[in-house]
């Protein structure tokens, strides 16, 4: 089993790129949470939303959220009424949030709630959020502070001057989390936001014991495209990061067992391997995804011989 840390939509072509070399049942998900967003009568989690979406094949791949040919009739209705929503939603896509509200209202875990949804709309693979804390992102700018949800959908409303977590309780992975890394034959970070994805995914208590028993590929973000010039890359700097793949090196830390960087990253990450990490087609993320999938069996290869 092959399992992701996804945060953000960097990741979500390498695991649709991904679904062409395995099955559905031979994929985990572990998506963060950081960008829950209470709405009313909803609970907003895009993130967790579009791998749900991804493998129900109902997800949006030109934005890598929502849901593909959905309508905005409320959206707009609460606009035509005077009560505009900071955050477009879809009908259906509202209907998740719906029912999750619901669901969490009634006290079902985060976890038991989204393996109850993906069982409604088809999804064939293991999706574990990975913590049941509340827990949101906050992005701080000089017009205040951004839920990281409306952040990521209105990134020109400040500049960033930092990121934090607001959370009840302590925040910890959830025990399927932790069981499904240690149960993978490989583990994938990324390519996600540096901050606001990798973070909060790593900030969560147990996570990191979990990644040192398993064979764990870390995906700098970092390429030709992105270049650490957007909005992503202001919220590095005013974490104290040059927005670079080094960053992201430093950030993962021991966890990374291999480092993978861009072949047109001009940065030198001592010890990375340089791969074609652009998925703007399908043929593109397929071929990224064939390319892991061969050193993660000669990875294994290796360890059995052990």
């Amino acid at each position: 089993m092959i399992t992701f840390l996804s945060a953000g939509a960097g990741t979500l072509p390498l695991v649709a790129g991904m679904r062409s070399i395995l099955h559905d049942s031979e994929i985990a998900v572990i998506p963060g949470t950081a960008d829950a967003l209470w709405l009313p009568g909803g609970h907003v989690l895009r993130e967790a939303d579009a791998v749900l979406y991804l493998f129900a094949g109902l997800l949006n791949t030109a934005t890598w959220q929502g849901i593909q040919g959905d309508s905005y009739a409320t959206h707009r209705f609460l606009t035509a009424i005077g009560l505009p929503e900071a955050l477009a939603l879809g009908d259906r896509e509202r209907a998740a949030t719906i029912a999750r509200a619901d669901l969490l209202g009634a006290g079902m875990s985060l976890t038991a709630a989204t393996e109850l949804l993906a069982a409604g709309i088809g999804c064939g693979a293991a999706v574990l959020p990975v913590t049941d804390v509340p827990v949101q992102g906050m992005v701080r700018t000089g017009k205040g502070a951004l839920p990281l949800a409306l952040w990521r959908e209105h990134p020109t409303a400040g500049d960033p001057e930092g990121f934090a977590l607001e959370h009840p309780a302590p925040l910890a992975a959830t025990a399927k989390a932790c069981a499904c890394i240690r149960a993978s034959d490989a583990v994938i970070i990324g390519p996600c936001e540096p901050v606001s994805g990798i973070m909060p995914l790593l900030a969560c208590t147990g996570i990191a014991g979990a990644l040192a028993s398993a064979y764990v590929i870390v995906i700098s973000p970092f390429s030709g495209k992105h270049d650490g010039s957007g909005p992503e890359g202001a919220l590095l700097r005013a974490e104290g990061y040059p927005a670079t793949s080094e960053s992201v090196r430093e950030i993962v830390g021991t966890t990374a067992d291999l480092f993978v960087q861009d072949t047109r990253d001009p940065a030198e990450v001592a010890g990375s391997l340089r791969l074609d990490t652009r998925m703007a087609t399908k043929n593109r993320a397929e071929s990224f995804a064939w390319d892991l999938m061969a050193i993660i069996r000669r990875a294994s290869a290796q360890k059995r011989s052990w």
